[in-house]
């Protein structure tokens, strides 16, 4: 009987070894990426410009120079531009002065690009175009919009150390296509006059 029970033992794991299949499985792992816009932009420093004159000789010529500066970047996951409007199609004067704007194009600026994407790079590369882009090509403030950086041919998006500018400011100098008249020829009345600029970004077209 033992004999028996031994021989139909071995029968069985011989039959389970021979009949016996790999195990497979599977599993699925979903991968998705999802990229989330960024355009941002930062100003540093200059966030309030005043030009104040109080001297005959800056009636005569304007005024510019280090002190009349604004410092920004732009961190951006795609090519973009900038354009700058006011919010007024004048420099308005405070109550109680009677001769109650000044023109725009009195006041001028140009833009330095400081970061790592230039323009006008060598052998031609560039990263955007900047219309007003140096003392020689001051550009003066209008009401309406304006393009002053533009994407270009080559890629400008970037972070803050890629997209890093200063403003030139001018007032009153006749630089390029400002008013090319003096104050102290223009004849306005004493007081302060102000409006806001506006600095936006958007994607590349």
């Amino acid at each position: 009987m033992k004999k028996l029970l031994f021989c139909l033992t071995g029968l069985l794991l011989m039959g389970t070894i021979a009949f016996s299949q790999p195990v497979h499985d599977n599993a699925v792992v979903p991968i998705g990426v999802t990229l989330n816009q960024i355009l941002r932009l930062n100003i540093l420093t200059g966030g309030n410009i005043e030009f104040v004159f109080t001297n005959i000789d800056q009636y005569e010529v304007g005024i510019t120079g280090a002190n009349y500066t604004t410092t920004f970047n732009v961190a951006a996951s795609q090519d973009w531009d900038m354009e700058w409007d006011t919010d007024d199609a004048s420099l308005i004067g405070d109550i109680g002065i009677a001769a109650s704007n000044i023109e725009l194009s009195n006041v001028g600026m140009y833009i330095e690009c400081t970061g790592t994407h230039t323009t006008g790079g060598a052998a031609g590369a560039s990263n955007m175009s900047i219309p007003f882009s140096s003392a020689g090509t001051v550009g003066d403030l209008s009401n309406g919009g304006e393009e002053i950086i533009d994407a270009s041919t080559d890629h400008n998006g970037g972070d803050a150390q890629d997209n890093s500018f200063t403003i030139h400011w001018y007032c009153g100098t006749g630089t390029v296509d400002m008013t090319q008249v003096s104050f102290i020829d223009q004849d306005y009345e004493p007081g302060r006059y102000s409006t806001n600029v506006l600095f936006s970004i958007k994607n590349h077209d």
